[in-house]
Protein backbone atom coordinates (compact mmCIF):
# COMPACT_ATOMS: atom_id res chain seq x y z
CA UNK A 1 0.00 0.00 0.00
CA UNK A 2 2.81 2.44 0.98
CA UNK A 3 4.75 1.76 -2.59
CA UNK A 4 1.54 2.38 -4.22
CA UNK A 5 0.89 5.72 -2.57
CA UNK A 6 4.51 6.99 -2.83
CA UNK A 7 4.09 6.05 -7.01
CA UNK A 8 0.97 7.83 -6.93
CA UNK A 9 2.75 10.49 -5.36
CA UNK A 10 5.80 10.42 -7.67
CA UNK A 11 3.57 10.64 -10.91
CA UNK A 12 1.69 13.37 -9.53
CA UNK A 13 4.66 15.59 -9.14
CA UNK A 14 6.23 14.34 -12.28
CA UNK A 15 3.29 15.21 -14.12
CA UNK A 16 2.48 18.17 -16.34
CA UNK A 17 -0.48 20.62 -14.75
CA UNK A 18 -4.23 19.68 -15.76
CA UNK A 19 -4.97 21.25 -18.59
CA UNK A 20 -6.83 24.55 -18.73
CA UNK A 21 -10.00 24.89 -21.11
CA UNK A 22 -11.46 27.77 -22.57
CA UNK A 23 -14.18 29.37 -25.07
CA UNK A 24 -13.56 31.52 -27.88
CA UNK A 25 -15.97 32.92 -30.93
CA UNK A 26 -13.89 30.93 -33.94
CA UNK A 27 -12.73 33.16 -36.27
CA UNK A 28 -12.44 36.36 -33.46
CA UNK A 29 -9.81 39.04 -34.79
CA UNK A 30 -7.37 39.32 -31.86
CA UNK A 31 -6.92 42.82 -30.33
CA UNK A 32 -6.20 44.86 -27.87
CA UNK A 33 -9.91 46.07 -27.54
CA UNK A 34 -11.72 45.26 -24.70
CA UNK A 35 -12.27 42.64 -23.63
CA UNK A 36 -9.38 41.82 -25.24
CA UNK A 37 -10.76 38.25 -26.32
CA UNK A 38 -7.13 36.65 -26.95
CA UNK A 39 -5.28 38.14 -23.55
CA UNK A 40 -5.35 34.79 -22.10
CA UNK A 41 -4.05 34.08 -18.19
CA UNK A 42 -2.39 30.79 -18.09
CA UNK A 43 -0.57 29.08 -14.89
CA UNK A 44 2.78 27.85 -15.57
CA UNK A 45 3.79 25.21 -12.91
CA UNK A 46 7.31 24.82 -11.01
CA UNK A 47 8.37 20.76 -11.78
CA UNK A 48 10.61 20.62 -8.58
CA UNK A 49 8.22 21.87 -6.49
CA UNK A 50 6.99 18.74 -4.10
CA UNK A 51 3.67 20.91 -3.45
CA UNK A 52 2.45 21.81 -7.04
CA UNK A 53 3.56 25.66 -6.50
CA UNK A 54 3.49 27.77 -9.87
CA UNK A 55 7.29 29.03 -11.54
CA UNK A 56 7.97 32.59 -11.09
CA UNK A 57 10.29 34.74 -13.05
CA UNK A 58 9.93 33.98 -16.44
CA UNK A 59 10.27 35.68 -19.17
CA UNK A 60 9.78 35.47 -23.15
CA UNK A 61 13.62 35.44 -23.23
CA UNK A 62 14.15 32.60 -20.54
CA UNK A 63 16.23 29.98 -22.20
CA UNK A 64 14.21 27.13 -23.77
CA UNK A 65 11.20 28.34 -23.42
CA UNK A 66 8.71 27.68 -26.53
CA UNK A 67 5.03 27.98 -27.39
CA UNK A 68 3.41 25.75 -30.07
CA UNK A 69 -0.18 26.03 -31.16
CA UNK A 70 -1.92 22.88 -32.94
CA UNK A 71 -5.46 22.89 -34.46
CA UNK A 72 -7.48 20.34 -36.18
CA UNK A 73 -7.24 21.55 -39.44
CA UNK A 74 -3.26 21.68 -39.77
CA UNK A 75 -3.66 18.45 -41.49
CA UNK A 76 -0.31 15.96 -41.61
CA UNK A 77 1.67 18.83 -40.09
CA UNK A 78 3.34 19.79 -36.48
CA UNK A 79 2.64 22.45 -34.38
CA UNK A 80 2.98 26.25 -35.12
CA UNK A 81 5.48 27.75 -33.01
CA UNK A 82 4.45 31.36 -31.34
CA UNK A 83 6.71 34.26 -31.98
CA UNK A 84 7.25 34.83 -28.27
CA UNK A 85 7.63 38.91 -27.59
CA UNK A 86 7.81 40.78 -23.80
CA UNK A 87 4.60 41.56 -23.26
CA UNK A 88 2.84 44.54 -21.05
CA UNK A 89 0.26 43.27 -18.05
CA UNK A 90 -3.83 44.24 -19.38
CA UNK A 91 -2.32 44.60 -22.60
CA UNK A 92 -3.39 42.17 -25.91
CA UNK A 93 -0.30 41.66 -28.41
CA UNK A 94 0.48 38.48 -30.41
CA UNK A 95 3.18 36.31 -28.96
CA UNK A 96 2.63 38.35 -25.67
CA UNK A 97 4.40 36.77 -22.86
CA UNK A 98 4.56 38.52 -18.91
CA UNK A 99 4.59 37.59 -15.45
CA UNK A 100 1.22 38.31 -13.92
CA UNK A 101 2.19 38.59 -10.05
CA UNK A 102 5.46 37.27 -8.55
CA UNK A 103 4.34 37.76 -5.08
CA UNK A 104 0.59 36.40 -5.38
CA UNK A 105 -0.23 34.84 -8.36
CA UNK A 106 3.04 33.17 -8.60
CA UNK A 107 3.35 30.81 -11.79
CA UNK A 108 0.01 32.96 -13.34
CA UNK A 109 1.62 34.42 -16.90
CA UNK A 110 -0.05 36.33 -19.57
CA UNK A 111 -0.29 35.43 -23.11
CA UNK A 112 -1.50 37.10 -26.07
CA UNK A 113 -2.73 34.42 -28.57
CA UNK A 114 -2.72 35.10 -32.36
CA UNK A 115 -5.35 35.73 -34.49
CA UNK A 116 -4.46 33.02 -36.55
CA UNK A 117 -4.46 30.62 -33.42
CA UNK A 118 -8.65 31.04 -33.70
CA UNK A 119 -9.49 31.92 -36.56
CA UNK A 120 -12.52 29.74 -38.88
CA UNK A 121 -11.58 26.08 -40.00
CA UNK A 122 -10.45 24.68 -36.61
CA UNK A 123 -13.02 23.36 -33.88
CA UNK A 124 -10.69 23.99 -31.30
CA UNK A 125 -6.85 25.11 -30.97
CA UNK A 126 -4.47 23.82 -28.34
CA UNK A 127 -1.14 25.76 -26.88
CA UNK A 128 1.61 24.25 -25.31
CA UNK A 129 4.18 25.84 -23.59
CA UNK A 130 7.70 23.95 -22.19
CA UNK A 131 11.22 24.12 -21.90
CA UNK A 132 12.34 26.74 -19.60
CA UNK A 133 13.95 25.15 -16.46
CA UNK A 134 12.23 23.49 -13.51
CA UNK A 135 8.86 24.26 -15.96
CA UNK A 136 6.16 21.75 -16.18
CA UNK A 137 4.45 21.53 -19.46
CA UNK A 138 1.36 24.21 -19.71
CA UNK A 139 -1.00 23.01 -22.09
CA UNK A 140 -4.23 25.48 -22.92
CA UNK A 141 -7.08 23.58 -24.77
CA UNK A 142 -9.24 26.24 -26.35
CA UNK A 143 -12.87 25.61 -28.13
CA UNK A 144 -13.60 27.32 -30.76
CA UNK A 145 -17.03 27.62 -30.90
CA UNK A 146 -19.82 29.16 -33.32
CA UNK A 147 -21.57 31.42 -30.26
CA UNK A 148 -19.97 34.27 -28.82
CA UNK A 149 -19.42 34.10 -24.96
CA UNK A 150 -19.47 37.73 -24.82
CA UNK A 151 -22.33 38.64 -26.48
CA UNK A 152 -24.94 38.78 -23.68
CA UNK A 153 -27.89 39.66 -25.50
CA UNK A 154 -28.31 36.20 -28.21
CA UNK A 155 -24.64 34.81 -27.97
CA UNK A 156 -24.17 35.96 -31.50
CA UNK A 157 -27.04 33.12 -32.09
CA UNK A 158 -28.64 34.18 -35.61
CA UNK A 159 -31.41 32.55 -34.42
CA UNK A 160 -31.94 33.66 -31.60
CA UNK A 161 -33.82 37.22 -30.70
CA UNK A 162 -31.59 39.46 -29.19
CA UNK A 163 -34.50 40.65 -26.99
CA UNK A 164 -35.66 37.37 -26.14
CA UNK A 165 -35.88 38.89 -22.45
CA UNK A 166 -38.34 40.85 -23.18
CA UNK A 167 -40.77 37.87 -23.63
CA UNK A 168 -39.14 36.68 -20.35
CA UNK A 169 -40.43 39.71 -18.35
CA UNK A 170 -36.66 40.50 -17.53
CA UNK A 171 -36.07 43.59 -19.84
CA UNK A 172 -37.80 46.67 -21.62
CA UNK A 173 -40.38 45.58 -23.71
CA UNK A 174 -41.27 47.76 -26.74
CA UNK A 175 -43.93 50.27 -26.52
CA UNK A 176 -47.38 49.70 -28.20
CA UNK A 177 -46.98 50.76 -31.64
CA UNK A 178 -50.21 52.87 -33.16
CA UNK A 179 -50.45 54.08 -36.91
CA UNK A 180 -51.23 53.83 -40.72
CA UNK A 181 -49.95 50.86 -42.72
CA UNK A 182 -47.48 51.78 -45.46
CA UNK A 183 -48.73 48.84 -47.21
CA UNK A 184 -50.63 45.63 -46.72
CA UNK A 185 -49.87 42.25 -48.68
CA UNK A 186 -51.61 38.81 -47.99
CA UNK A 187 -49.26 37.88 -45.35
CA UNK A 188 -48.61 40.65 -43.57
CA UNK A 189 -47.77 44.08 -44.50
CA UNK A 190 -45.21 46.95 -43.45
CA UNK A 191 -46.04 49.27 -40.48
CA UNK A 192 -45.74 53.32 -40.90
CA UNK A 193 -42.10 54.47 -39.97
CA UNK A 194 -42.36 55.26 -36.77
CA UNK A 195 -39.25 56.46 -34.35
CA UNK A 196 -37.43 53.13 -32.82
CA UNK A 197 -40.05 50.79 -34.97
CA UNK A 198 -36.73 49.81 -37.39
CA UNK A 199 -35.61 46.84 -35.08
CA UNK A 200 -35.15 43.46 -36.53
CA UNK A 201 -37.74 40.85 -34.42
CA UNK A 202 -39.13 44.01 -32.16
CA UNK A 203 -42.68 42.96 -32.29
CA UNK A 204 -42.60 39.33 -32.38
CA UNK A 205 -45.25 37.54 -31.09
CA UNK A 206 -47.63 40.64 -30.30
CA UNK A 207 -50.58 41.10 -31.65
CA UNK A 208 -51.74 43.43 -34.52
CA UNK A 209 -55.39 44.57 -34.76
CA UNK A 210 -57.00 47.41 -37.66
CA UNK A 211 -58.74 49.61 -36.04
CA UNK A 212 -60.00 51.37 -39.05
CA UNK A 213 -59.44 52.33 -43.06
CA UNK A 214 -59.94 49.14 -45.05
CA UNK A 215 -60.42 46.32 -42.25
CA UNK A 216 -58.79 42.92 -42.86
CA UNK A 217 -60.39 39.48 -42.21
CA UNK A 218 -59.15 38.15 -40.07
CA UNK A 219 -59.24 41.54 -38.13
CA UNK A 220 -56.71 40.72 -35.32
CA UNK A 221 -53.21 38.77 -36.35
CA UNK A 222 -50.07 37.26 -34.38
CA UNK A 223 -47.03 38.54 -35.45
CA UNK A 224 -45.03 35.16 -36.80
CA UNK A 225 -42.15 37.51 -38.11
CA UNK A 226 -40.52 41.30 -37.84
CA UNK A 227 -37.74 42.23 -40.26
CA UNK A 228 -35.76 46.03 -39.96
CA UNK A 229 -37.19 47.08 -42.67
CA UNK A 230 -41.29 47.55 -40.49
CA UNK A 231 -42.13 44.20 -42.60
CA UNK A 232 -44.43 41.80 -40.25
CA UNK A 233 -45.78 38.59 -40.88
CA UNK A 234 -49.00 36.92 -39.83
CA UNK A 235 -49.14 33.53 -38.05
CA UNK A 236 -51.71 32.92 -41.21
CA UNK A 237 -52.52 34.52 -44.19
CA UNK A 238 -55.62 37.47 -44.50
CA UNK A 239 -58.95 36.47 -46.18
CA UNK A 240 -59.41 40.18 -47.12
CA UNK A 241 -56.02 41.95 -47.11
CA UNK A 242 -55.48 44.98 -45.57
CA UNK A 243 -54.00 48.21 -47.71
CA UNK A 244 -52.65 51.54 -47.42
CA UNK A 245 -55.33 52.95 -45.90
CA UNK A 246 -55.89 50.41 -42.93
CA UNK A 247 -55.25 51.95 -39.50
CA UNK A 248 -54.02 50.18 -36.63
CA UNK A 249 -51.94 49.02 -32.90
CA UNK A 250 -50.05 46.53 -31.71
CA UNK A 251 -50.20 45.41 -28.41
CA UNK A 252 -46.53 43.96 -27.57
CA UNK A 253 -47.76 41.68 -24.36
CA UNK A 254 -49.60 38.73 -24.80
CA UNK A 255 -53.50 38.30 -24.15
CA UNK A 256 -54.55 36.65 -20.99
CA UNK A 257 -56.84 34.50 -21.45
CA UNK A 258 -60.12 34.75 -19.14
CA UNK A 259 -61.30 31.66 -19.85
CA UNK A 260 -65.18 31.19 -20.04
CA UNK A 261 -67.61 33.71 -19.29
CA UNK A 262 -71.47 33.81 -19.57
CA UNK A 263 -72.93 35.85 -22.46
CA UNK A 264 -74.87 39.22 -21.32
CA UNK A 265 -74.50 38.73 -17.79
CA UNK A 266 -72.99 41.57 -15.52
CA UNK A 267 -71.56 41.76 -12.40
CA UNK A 268 -69.00 38.92 -13.93
CA UNK A 269 -65.82 40.32 -12.40
CA UNK A 270 -62.12 39.39 -13.23
CA UNK A 271 -58.85 40.28 -11.48
CA UNK A 272 -56.19 42.17 -14.19
CA UNK A 273 -52.08 42.91 -12.77
CA UNK A 274 -50.77 46.26 -13.44
CA UNK A 275 -47.13 47.21 -13.89
CA UNK A 276 -45.02 50.35 -14.34
CA UNK A 277 -44.15 51.02 -18.17
CA UNK A 278 -40.92 52.25 -16.93
CA UNK A 279 -39.21 48.79 -16.14
CA UNK A 280 -41.84 46.19 -16.75
CA UNK A 281 -41.68 44.87 -13.23
CA UNK A 282 -42.94 47.31 -10.39
CA UNK A 283 -46.19 46.83 -9.75
CA UNK A 284 -48.57 49.52 -10.53
CA UNK A 285 -50.61 51.39 -7.47
CA UNK A 286 -52.77 53.77 -6.80
CA UNK A 287 -53.69 54.05 -10.53
CA UNK A 288 -56.82 55.11 -12.58
CA UNK A 289 -57.27 52.05 -15.05
CA UNK A 290 -59.60 52.17 -17.73
CA UNK A 291 -60.61 49.21 -19.73
CA UNK A 292 -61.81 48.89 -23.53
CA UNK A 293 -63.37 45.81 -24.62
CA UNK A 294 -64.09 45.14 -28.70
CA UNK A 295 -67.07 42.60 -29.08
CA UNK A 296 -66.85 39.96 -32.25
CA UNK A 297 -63.97 41.96 -33.49
CA UNK A 298 -65.31 45.47 -33.73
CA UNK A 299 -63.90 48.64 -32.46
CA UNK A 300 -62.75 48.94 -29.34
CA UNK A 301 -64.83 51.05 -26.80
CA UNK A 302 -64.83 51.65 -22.94
CA UNK A 303 -66.69 49.09 -21.02
CA UNK A 304 -69.95 50.45 -18.64
CA UNK A 305 -68.36 48.62 -15.96
CA UNK A 306 -65.73 49.56 -12.95
CA UNK A 307 -62.87 48.76 -12.33
CA UNK A 308 -61.65 49.17 -8.45
CA UNK A 309 -58.24 48.82 -6.76
CA UNK A 310 -57.79 45.87 -4.55
CA UNK A 311 -53.84 45.84 -3.47
CA UNK A 312 -50.21 45.05 -4.89
CA UNK A 313 -50.52 46.00 -8.43
CA UNK A 314 -54.17 43.78 -8.58
CA UNK A 315 -56.81 45.55 -9.92
CA UNK A 316 -60.74 44.03 -9.70
CA UNK A 317 -62.35 44.24 -13.37
CA UNK A 318 -66.80 44.03 -12.91
CA UNK A 319 -68.05 43.78 -16.26
CA UNK A 320 -71.70 44.80 -17.06
CA UNK A 321 -74.14 43.15 -18.91
CA UNK A 322 -73.27 45.32 -21.69
CA UNK A 323 -69.64 44.34 -21.53
CA UNK A 324 -70.61 40.80 -22.22
CA UNK A 325 -72.78 40.95 -25.19
CA UNK A 326 -70.30 39.13 -27.22
CA UNK A 327 -69.06 35.55 -28.21
CA UNK A 328 -65.53 36.96 -28.17
CA UNK A 329 -64.57 39.41 -26.06
CA UNK A 330 -61.28 41.45 -26.42
CA UNK A 331 -60.29 43.99 -23.53
CA UNK A 332 -57.27 45.87 -22.62
CA UNK A 333 -56.51 47.70 -19.58
CA UNK A 334 -54.61 51.18 -19.20
CA UNK A 335 -53.55 53.40 -17.23
CA UNK A 336 -51.27 56.33 -16.43
CA UNK A 337 -47.68 55.09 -17.33
CA UNK A 338 -48.70 51.44 -16.92
CA UNK A 339 -48.06 48.69 -19.45
CA UNK A 340 -51.10 47.71 -21.89
CA UNK A 341 -52.73 45.06 -19.94
CA UNK A 342 -54.98 42.59 -22.59
CA UNK A 343 -57.59 39.49 -21.54
CA UNK A 344 -60.15 38.28 -23.15
CA UNK A 345 -63.03 35.69 -22.87
CA UNK A 346 -64.89 33.55 -24.70
CA UNK A 347 -68.89 33.61 -23.62
CA UNK A 348 -71.74 31.28 -23.10
CA UNK A 349 -75.76 30.99 -23.83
Amino acid sequence: MRKWLLCAALLLIASPASAMKMDILKGTTCSNTTPRTCLVDIFIQDSSSAVGAGLAGLTNASANLVCYVSRSDDGNAAGTQLSLSGGTRGTWTSGGFIQKDSTNMVGIYELGLPTTAVAVGSNYAVVVCSGATNMAPMVLEVQLVAYNPQDSASLGLTKVVSDTQFYLGTAAAPAPDNGTLAAGSATGGTLAATAGTNVASLFLGGLFYATGGTIPSPRWCTISAYTSGRVFTCARPWSVVPDGTTTYTILVNAPTPGGVILKNVGSQTYPIYMVLASDHISVATGKTVTVNVSKDGAAFGAITGTVAEVASGWYLVSLSQADTNCNACAYFATAAATDTRPFYFVTTP
